[in-house]
């Protein structure tokens, strides 16, 4: 979709990031050309961005940039570009479909979970594994699902080494001649190591890995990453272990201590 935009229409490039989300695919529909471009008015951009609760952007800012000058293309250029976008428009909004109705699954089946474990119905000793992990800071639907579909035996074991070796951030030496590879080289890195460390990790998911996929000279800021992300595990199975759920200190504790 990016290539056939590329040809007769960069200036929608340069006002959208991701050109797979649902408000680019609304914004496409709506101006497909740059010639309805010109002719569309701030308030249905300003409608549609409001909608879609785009903030990085203004209506004004994309009204000006959607009236760019128009590039030179061959005839017909434009014609073939939009039917082969409108046909990946709509494949794209299925999948966008199926996304949200697998999400909305994951999270009925969190909820029940976590409904039967208060209960105490099917839970030895009154654990409540769902509760206390979703509890912790970077710990959203995706990465609570993928631990609990990944990795049950080692939470019911609260196994601190185990959990650490499937997310890919144990330390991990290999020596060929004089080389030695650590976690710094080898970073199968889940993304909620890096977002959870910075409060922003309630989207992001646990995704081992086999291979090593980061540059050199990411080395040092992908073992600061894997430290902080093998303290949260080690964090978690302390707070399974006690079956006690993560609370921040308040402002008014911290100015009594």
């Amino acid at each position: 979709m990016r290539e056939q935009l590329w040809r007769y229409y960069p200036q929608i490039l340069e006002a959208v990031g991701n050109v797979v989300e649902p408000w680019v695919l609304d914004l496409w529909a709506k101006v497909p050309t740059p010639a309805k471009a010109r002719r569309i008015e701030r308030r249905t951009l300003e409608r549609l961005l409001k909608r879609h609760r785009i903030r990085r952007i203004t209506a004004d800012q994309l009204q000006e940039i959607l009236r760019a000058p128009a590039i030179a293309v061959a005839p017909g250029t434009t014609e073939a570009a939009v039917a082969h976008i409108r046909s990946f428009s709509e494949r794209l909004r299925l999948v966008h479909r199926q996304l949200a109705d697998a999400k909305r699954e994951i999270a009925r089946l969190i909820d029940v979970l976590a409904d039967s474990e208060d209960s105490g119905s099917g839970q030895p000793g009154g654990q409540r594994d769902v509760t206390v992990l979703s509890s912790l800071p970077g710990v959203g639907q995706t990465v609570l699902a993928t631990l609990l579909a990944e990795a049950p035996q080692a939470l019911a074991r609260r196994d601190y080494k185990a959990l650490r070796c499937m997310c890919g951030v144990a330390p991990v030496t290999r020596r060929s001649a004089s080389t030695s590879l650590s976690c710094a080289e080898w970073p199968p890195m889940p993304a909620f190591a890096t977002q959870s460390t910075t409060g922003r990790g309630s989207q992001s998911s646990v995704i081992p890995s086999a291979r090593p996929s980061t540059p050199p000279f990411a080395g040092a800021a992908t073992a600061t990453a894997c430290l902080a992300f093998r303290r949260l595990l080690a964090v978690a199975c302390a707070m399974l272990r006690t079956q006690t759920c993560y609370r921040p200190p308040r402002p008014a504790e911290d100015h009594a201590a």
